[in-house]
């Protein structure tokens, strides 16, 4: 038994967003009626925000209105115990995120075929939605305004149907969305969602054939690293490689992709009839649903990811975990780059990192260089100061030396001079010496005379 909620049974929680959350479950009525339905109700913590329940009411209002094939239908809408609901129908079949996720591990896509068949369908439901009126025959502007692989549901029939209108801008909503502020999925978006410009239906015939660029060569054509740069690329209208490595593939269907490709709406289909009736004179005729379905059932088949196509839930159309019903601007949960985007990424960012260590390890060395080119100017500079300070002190000391050997020779010059004038001084007193004694002499033998 699955939680009570009303007269509902809720079987399994198959997805929840930032303002609601999904269940699988089973209408139960009288007289043991039952019919299989998925739930979709308010989130606790947001009922207190008048404008989620607003919103919550418009998406309710505007889905009530549209009745096709190719379209999720509502059942009804009210509140139990207070919390607002939905319930809706309920399809046998995979999202196309899954499919193409399946397929795109295998750097693949689903051919051409399935990516005209797909848009074939799409342009039918996006037909009717942007030509719907309301009970007085007013038209009411619709624009789904977040066209993806996770909000198209691929029935077991081959037929596919567009869900989640939750973001979806109508002259009916009660709740006007602030200006044309990007609202979506930036993967999907169109130049002037991503700008904030005005929308008109030709917004959901960029997305779409975002969608069927994917389905033909097997990875999101605008993904960037970040969702900046991935809205940066989009409103700049970079879809060169993309276009050419359709052309590679299928050129006629580039041709007209690169027409939905345009920046500029006024420069693409201008309507969904016109896209669909091109994609279709591209290859020549309709594929039809089985050709769609024997694609997908064949991606699904492919080993390396667990489940196989049997295993396929049951579920609301293209729901995506931890998104569902929430007008964000994150990428959708289950999108996955395939293994050669992964790869490219992957050198890219190791190029990346490797011209970044030999520019930094370059960087580092030429720092080391010049210090240590100052430092050795730095000594050089203190050892010819020093040299010329020790040779400054070896010429004062050999000055002093000179100088001190001069005086020393004068002091000698000096003191012979002294003997010198001695000796002479000292002869004449010998002399005189010598005659006194001679005077002596002469003076005795006179007397011995007498």
């Amino acid at each position: 038994m699955g939680e009570p909620f009303g007269p509902f049974e809720l079987e399994e929680l198959l997805g929840s967003g930032g303002m609601a959350e999904v269940y699988r479950a089973v209408y139960r009525g009288e007289s043991g009626f039952a019919k299989p339905v998925a739930v979709k109700r308010m989130l606790p913590h947001r009922l207190e925000d008048a404008d989620a329940r607003t919103g919550f009411e418009d998406e309710a209002r505007l889905c009530s209105r549209l009745r096709h094939p190719h379209i999720v239908e509502v059942y009804d809408f009210g509140t139990i115990d207070g919390v607002p609901y939905l319930s809706m129908e309920r399809i046998d079949g995979w999202p196309l995120q899954r499919v193409l996720a399946r397929a795109a591990d295998h750097d693949r896509g689903l051919g051409v075929e399935a990516a005209v068949e797909i848009g074939v369908q799409v342009c039918e439901g996006l037909s009717y939605a942007h030509g719907a009126r309301d009970e007085q025959g007013r038209p009411m502007g619709i624009i789904h305004r977040d066209l993806k692989p996770a909000n198209l549901m691929l029935g077991r029939d081959g037929r596919l149907k567009v869900m989640d209108f939750g973001v979806a801008k109508a002259a009916t909503n009660v709740f006007a969305t602030k200006s044309d502020a990007a609202r979506g999925t930036p993967c999907y978006m169109s130049p002037e969602m991503c700008e904030g410009r005005p929308v008109d239906p030709r917004s959901d015939l960029f997305g779409l054939a975002t969608i069927l660029a994917e389905v033909v060569l097997g990875y999101p054509i605008f993904l960037a690293e970040t969702e900046y740069r991935t809205m940066y690329r989009i409103a700049q209208g970079d879809v060169g490689q993309a276009v050419e490595a359709l052309e590679e593939v299928h050129t006629a269907l580039a041709a007209v992709l690169a027409r939905a490709f345009a920046v500029k709406p006024a420069d693409r289909p201008p309507d969904a009839g016109t896209l669909s009736e091109s994609l279709v004179a591209s290859i020549g005729g309709r594929p039809g649903p089985d050709a769609l379905l024997a694609a997908a059932r064949e991606a699904l088949t492919l080993p390396g990811v667990e489940g196989d196509e049997d295993g396929a839930q049951e579920s609301i159309a293209g729901l995506a975990p931890a998104e569902f019903g929430d007008p964000t601007l994150a990428t959708p949960a289950g999108l996955r780059a395939p293994t050669e985007l992964r790869r490219t990424v992957l050198w890219t960012v190791g190029v990346m990192v490797l011209v970044g260590v030999l520019f930094g390890g370059a960087a580092i060395l030429r720092a080391m260089y010049q210090e240590n080119r100052e430092g050795r100017g730095t000594r050089s500079e203190a050892e010819t100061v020093t040299e010329a300070e020790t040779v400054a002190e070896a010429e004062t000391v050999a000055e002093t030396g000179s100088e001190s050997e001069a005086e020393s020779e004068s002091e000698s010059e000096a003191g012979a001079e002294s003997e010198s004038e001695t000796e002479r001084t000292a002869a004449p007193s010998e002399s005189g010496s010598e005659t006194e004694t001679e005077t002596e002499t002469e003076t005795e033998s006179e007397t011995e005379t007498e």
